[in-house]
């Protein structure tokens, strides 16, 4: 299996301290799965039931009217019915802003390991980017991006499973050339540090698994604009079915909030969040609610 990419490597971390906080808002996201799966579909070829994912997400507005779909997402394994060709992301959100994200493996051309990978936003050519991953080699990924117009800007990483439970990366981008990173596993212990800028900035990340229904993480930012911003967290199965989390927030000793979340399913793929912010100071305190079906 290949390792994690960079911006991946703090993610078990980052679930506990950031999934799941519906804080602000109230929205709501339902995710189906469908057997369209494009050009095969039109033309009645179809007939492998691996088809397009709908997801529309909602936002609600009950100071004025309710909002119109905030953004529609589609899926398609098989758009254009060619082998290996996904979108793995066509969206569109209310302000008909497009995105489009396609990649084509070229292990169906006998090039295992290797996928090739185009972006844009569908309206300018200055917005598109090419770029490849490859897992060819054992315990190794490694990704590059670059601007169509701008060779610019690119971006670019390798990440190596050196042992077990040690993952190393490095990427390099147009705006930050040096960027490395670590990530270390030991049974129910994780570690994730990250070093950016050239070494200017360095985030820190940690992880235990207390017990199979308790998990508690931290992290902490060292340098640059958000030097000294730190949270600390858990998250509590507390039933089958409901989960709490509670974390606190902050920089050095200002802007301290305590958020919390409850996610609770009602239902087999209906599930509703409600979470709220509230400033240690108590001003500017903020709640939200999410309701989501899959």
């Amino acid at each position: 299996m290949a390792p994690v990419k960079f911006d991946d490597l703090a993610k078990t971390a980052k679930d506990v301290l950031c999934e799941d906080y519906q804080v602000k808002g109230t929205n709501f996201k339902a995710k189906m799965k469908t057997h369209f799966e494009g050009v095969n579909s039109v033309l009645g070829r179809s007939g492998v039931a691996e088809g397009a994912t709908i997801t529309t997400a909602i936002d609600f507005d009950f100071a004025g009217q309710c909002a119109t779909p905030a953004k529609l997402t589609w899926k398609f394994p098989k758009p254009l019915g060619l082998p290996g060709l996904a979108f793995d992301k066509l969206e569109v959100d209310k302000a008909g802003k497009m995105k489009l994200e396609a990649a084509l493996d070229m292990a169906k051309y006998d090039v295992k390991g290797l996928k090739l990978e185009c972006k844009s936003d569908l309206k300018s050519v200055e917005s598109t980017v090419l770029g490849f991953s490859y897992t060819g080699i054992a315990k190794a990924l490694a990704k590059g991006e670059l601007n169509a117009v701008n060779p610019g800007k690119y971006s670019a990483e390798a990440s190596y499973s050196v042992c077990s439970g040690i993952t190393v990366a490095v990427k390099s981008t147009s705006e930050s050339p040096l960027n490395v990173g670590a990530q270390y596993i030991n049974g129910p212990m994780f570690f994730a540090a990250l070093g950016k800028d050239s070494f200017k900035v360095f985030n820190l990340h940690g992880y235990y698994k207390a017990k199979d229904d308790l998990k508690l993480a931290c992290h902490y930012n060292l340098g640059g604009k958000e030097d000294g911003v730190f949270s600390a967290g858990l998250a509590y199965n507390v039933c089958a079915g409901t989960l709490f989390k509670g974390k606190l927030t902050g920089k050095g000793s200002s802007n301290l909030a305590v958020g919390t979340s409850v996610k609770k399913e009602m239902a087999k793929g209906f599930n509703v969040t409600a979470g709220s912010s509230v400033p240690i100071d108590g001003k500017d305190w903020t709640w939200g609610m999410q309701f989501s079906i899959e």
